[in-house]
């Protein structure tokens, strides 16, 4: 198992700044994925680890070898023991399945018997093995995404970098085949960097997630300890839907309805005169509670309910297991929440009984 650390790179195209001193360390057997909105850098980073593009500055290492710092140290892409999964497929179309799966392998000079076995068995696993004799053009999206998965998990990669390797799945399959690669891939110990905008993959996925904003690391971690303690607004509102409410600030002490809670701020800077109160609307508890306000509206997401209720600072949603009253007035507490300042940077945490 090889790790993969990202020191301080910077990359740019042009007058266009990708990656901005980013510094990431990916542990030995590692499911890694990096997350961001498009155009945030995440292939690039992909595209760096691979060799296939250089760096600006800065260094990256693979199993503790420099492999790139952008002057006088640079290992060539078919010497770093890397797999990729392309986005666009990338597929030779002149190939049927069977010989793009066994492609890596008759590089590596593997015997024929070994070959066969190998690539009948990702076939099977990624329900391929009955296109084995058709080409990519008679092929699906969808089947030529698993075709690509399969050609790169075949070789068994001390190092698997996958750019959004799910997004043309059909959804039925999707939610299996994923959990199958990940399966595998920790089966196989294979250090996995994975890209991709799809929030629900990487907490689904992850061993540790990192999030990209414009070509910066904005946190890195577990996903179960991302979601709950959100370092920015910005990673707040991507990991899902949270309610923000602007409040007022008296005397170090936030004032909402009946609310009144001491503020001390974490992060080492004065507290302003506004804040932004974010809280998930699972954190939110209806009835006999400091805050009120007004239900306008209701959805029905099959279990649960999702209920809008406007307050003195905007309005919010909840999650309930029945169906609100629309025009009814309501109290509610909150059980958990964050602390940003107007620019959206992390203050606080607090919890209520």
């Amino acid at each position: 198992m090889k790790g993969v650390i990202f020191k301080k790179v910077c990359k740019s195209f042009g007058s266009l700044s990708v990656l901005n001193s980013l510094s990431i360390s990916v542990e030995p057997g590692e499911f890694f994925v990096v997350l961001g909105p498009s155009g945030e850098g995440k292939t690039t980073i992909l595209n760096i680890a691979a060799g296939i593009i250089r760096l600006n500055s800065g260094m990256v290492k693979i199993d503790g070898e420099i492999v790139d710092n952008s002057t006088d140290s640079y290992v060539p892409p078919e010497t770093r023991g890397i797999g990729y999964v392309f986005q666009n497929y990338a597929l030779y179309p002149h190939m049927n399945v069977y010989k793009n799966i066994a492609f890596p392998l008759k590089m590596k000079k593997l015997q024929k018997d070994e070959i066969d076995s190998r690539v009948r068995r990702v076939a099977g696993m990624f329900e391929i093995d009955h296109l084995l004799e058709r080409r990519p053009a008679q092929l699906s999206g969808g089947q030529q995404q698993r075709v690509a998965i399969a050609r790169a998990i075949v070789k068994e990669p001390e190092v698997l970098l996958m750019d959004e390797p799910f997004s043309n799945l059909e959804p039925n399959l999707r939610n299996t085949v994923r959990t199958e690669i990940r399966r595998l891939i920790k089966k196989l110990g294979i250090t996995t960097i994975m890209a991709t905008h799809d929030t629900e993959e990487a907490m689904s996925l992850a061993d540790r997630v990192a999030i990209l904003r414009k070509g910066r690391l904005e946190q890195v971690g577990i996903p179960s300890r991302i979601y709950e303690q959100p370092k920015s607004l910005f990673v707040a509102n991507f990991l899902g839907g949270i309610n923000t409410l602007k409040v007022a600030v008296e005397n170090g002490n936030i004032k909402l309805g009946k609310l009144n809670l001491k503020l001390e701020s974490n992060n080492g800077n004065g507290i302003d005169k506004h804040v932004l109160l974010g809280f998930r609307p699972e954190h939110v508890v209806l009835g006999n509670g400091p805050l009120a306000g007004k239900v306008v509206d209701s959805e029905y997401l099959g279990g649960v309910w999702t209920t809008f209720i406007d307050t003195e600072a905007g309005q919010i949603k909840a999650v309930s297991n029945s169906e609100p009253d629309i025009g009814t007035n309501i109290s509610f507490k909150v059980s958990s929440f964050h602390v940003y300042n107007e620019e959206g940077e992390f203050l606080n945490h607090s919890s209520t009984s």
